[in-house]
């Protein structure tokens, strides 16, 4: 304990380390009963899944926020699907064999959300995922649900204005440190369907630099392609 006077308006932030021992004895406290740590406890074999969402709700509520924890959960649940369990080395290797030869360079991803330096990816490769999106769901208004509209949802929302009282594109963009991406479909004044990719890093300008010059350029070609 310390008698110094706490100045006003003072926080401070400690780390919760997280151990198997602290959540008995949380539990314990809580509940005001006995709880131990099951070792070695098999899957019951008529295990059941209960599904509260269809896959487009979810897929459209972790893509038009940028969820990447939502992100990491699917990857963590795939896994389980796959795999009985949460071997997320299995499912990139699973991912590498039957999904990423088909794509014209060589792909790494690390995690579910993209956040990691050690994710690997080209532009062309996120041209690819998007054809291969189109035709898995040729419908537009179905696929571009799972989108962000420009001018109008999501992280696109503020980005860029409507043209002629429409939107015009659908795209998904991450961003960390010194990196901001951008991939989607484009939709021009007349009628013809682009699909587009934007892999800025390294710079050393604001973000929004960056946003700004992207947008003019996917307006020029809605205005003028």
């Amino acid at each position: 304990m310390s008698n110094l006077n706490i100045p006003k308006h003072y926080s401070t932030e400690k780390p919760f380390i997280w151990t198997d021992s602290l959540a008995v004895v949380l539990l314990r406290d809580t509940l005001k009963r006995d709880v131990e740590i099951l070792r070695d406890y098999p899957r019951p074999s008529d295990i059941k899944t209960l599904y509260s969402a269809s896959r487009n709700v979810v897929l459209r509520e972790m893509m038009l926020p940028s969820d990447n924890f939502l992100a990491e959960h699917l990857h963590m649940l795939i896994s389980d699907k796959l795999f009985n369990g949460f071997y997320t080395d299995s499912l990139r290797n699973f991912m590498q064999e039957h999904f990423y030869r088909n794509f014209q360079d060589t792909i790494i991803l690390r995690d579910g959300s993209g956040l990691s330096t050690y994710n690997k990816i080209t532009p062309r490769n996120m041209v690819d995922l998007l054809l291969a999106i189109r035709d898995l769901e040729p419908e537009e208004a179905k696929r571009f649900l799972f989108f962000p509209a420009g001018g109008i949802d999501g992280t696109l929302k503020n980005a860029y204005t409507l043209d002629q009282g429409e939107a015009f594109v659908w795209a998904k963009t991450g961003t960390i440190n010194s990196v901001h991406c951008q991939s989607g479909y484009i939709i021009t004044r007349n009628g013809k369907r682009y699909v587009f990719s934007f892999l800025n890093n390294n710079y050393v300008v604001p973000t929004s630099y960056i946003r700004r010059e992207m947008v003019r350029i996917v307006t020029f070609i809605r205005q003028n392609y």
